[in-house]
């Protein structure tokens, strides 16, 4: 869907907050707090943007990533993911480059930045 971002972050208030901001800037919004759960939708509809915790209940975000682009389908999908403050990225940073990441955003972030980027990450201007 050229318009859909699919939000996994398994805290309540943070998948609220960008889904709130991203409903406002026009967009449609579908949010899972499991990887197993956005691994279903992904198969049932592609979204324009994918932003994605690093941290996930089951699975963490860089070996979702790499389970993500094994698959032909997902090759090109722009993922934001969402990093805690406390993780150092060190080593994980070249993999996430390598693994095509759009962009990391260190929580607690701007949500006004973070539409930008998704709007950046699908060349569209802000709706509203």
């Amino acid at each position: 869907m050229m318009n859909t971002v699919l939000i996994c972050d398994d805290e309540p208030h943070v998948t609220r907050l960008i889904a709130v901001k991203l409903d406002r800037a026009g967009f449609d919004v579908q949010t899972a707090a499991h990887a197993e759960t956005v691994w279903q939708l992904l198969h049932r509809d592609l979204p324009a943007v994918l932003i994605l915790d690093y941290h996930m209940p089951g699975r963490d975000g860089v070996p979702f990533l790499e389970q993500l682009r094994e698959e032909d389908a997902f090759a090109d999908l722009p993922v934001i993911l969402l990093v805690p403050p406390d993780v150092e990225l060190g080593d994980d940073a070249f993999r996430l480059r390598s693994l095509g990441v759009t962009a990391t955003v260190r929580k607690p972030f701007s949500a006004r930045r973070l539409v930008a980027l998704v709007e950046e990450a699908i060349g569209c201007a802000a709706v509203s």
